[in-house]
């Protein structure tokens, strides 16, 4: 803040040394530099944190040249009629227009210095901004890390448990050792691969099927879950970053045997898409819209991928759809 202030303290003493080596060392002189300083100050900033911040990713490249060049120029025209208007007045000499072409290039080249500042400045506050994006998904893999060993109370031993259970239990009761294998694969993917910051995709998929089949044990009714897959199961992808989406079906979807809901996983050259539809009740799209699931999945996608997912979710009031795009290849 401090070194700003020396900055633009030290931008205004040049300007009126320049403008006193031609102009001479005066009020009108003092009001030049002033009006100079104040229209270069109003492009870097308003560049910076007008311009970029707020339309730099919303408009195409030619529209927002095309309405920086408007910026300029609004700039420009205000500083000269300022200049030619207020300012002028206050000459003993011929106005600053009389003075020609070299005060109009005078005007025009410290209108480009401040645009080259202001684009500067830009792309160190971005570089700010994506370096506290990195710090900050940094301390959040560690607490989820921290939180992860919290939680696992001898996960190997509880795995072994299982896997001996399964071995058990297998002759006599065939079915109930075949949720015993989904429950033990399931641990296998908390326990080996959800830590790791990227698995394949033919991973996090077992795990959903797992955990679909694992629910679908609690209704009472045999749910029919729809899931077709189009995609290259040998794709990176973060771990459980789909799962809200599936969990979403049991945890706010309608409970029939009739509900179906579908799941549908497609890739192109580009992106994944995953799209999960499921009926609701009358007061439950509510609660799932508004689901913190869905809000922890889209805080973490912008950690992930910045402005380069999207998440869609919709509801008429019987059907309730979410879609998760992200791409494949990363920045």
């Amino acid at each position: 803040m401090y070194l700003q202030f020396i900055a633009w303290i030290s931008a205004l003493g040049l300007f009126y040394v320049y403008l006193s080596a031609r102009l001479g060392s005066n009020t009108y002189t003092l009001a030049i530099a002033f009006s100079s300083f104040t229209f270069f100050v109003t492009i870097v900033y308003g560049y910076a944190f007008v311009l970029h911040r707020v339309y730099y990713r919303k408009l195409n490249l030619p529209a927002y040249i095309a309405l920086v060049i408007a910026f300029l120029a609004a700039t420009l025209s205000a500083r000269m009629a300022i200049e030619l208007f207020v300012i002028g007045k206050l000459a003993l000499e011929p106005t600053i227009f009389d003075l020609g072409p070299t005060h109009l290039f005078y005007d025009g080249f410290s209108t480009f210095c401040a645009l080259v500042i202001g684009i500067l400045l830009a792309a160190v506050l971005d570089s700010f901004a994506r370096e506290r994006e990195r710090h900050e998904l940094r301390q959040k893999q560690a607490e989820a890390e921290l939180n992860l060993l919290k939680a696992q109370l001898h996960p190997h031993f509880i795995f072994n448990s299982l896997n001996n259970l399964y071995y058990d239990v297998y002759k006599q009761l065939p079915e109930v050792a075949e949720r015993i294998s989904m429950l033990s694969g399931a641990m296998r993917y908390f326990i080996d691969e959800a830590p790791k910051d990227r698995v394949l995709l033919r991973t996090e998929l077992a795990f959903i099927r797992n955990y679909i089949e694992l629910e679908r044990v609690r209704l009472p009714y045999k749910m029919s879950v729809n899931l077709a897959i189009n995609a290259d199961e040998n794709t990176i992808v973060p771990p459980m970053l789909l799962m809200p989406l599936v969990e979403n079906i049991f945890k706010h979807g309608e409970r029939h045997p009739d509900a179906k809901p579908t799941i549908v996983l497609t890739q192109s050259r580009e992106n994944i898409v995953f799209t999960v539809t499921n009926k609701v009740g009358k007061s439950k799209g509510t609660p799932q819209r508004a689901g913190l699931g869905l809000r922890n999945l889209r805080e973490r996608l912008e950690l992930l991928y910045g402005h380069r997912y999207e998440l869609v979710t919709s509801d008429n009031g019987a059907t309730y759809t979410a879609t998760v795009m992200i791409p494949i290849h990363e920045n």
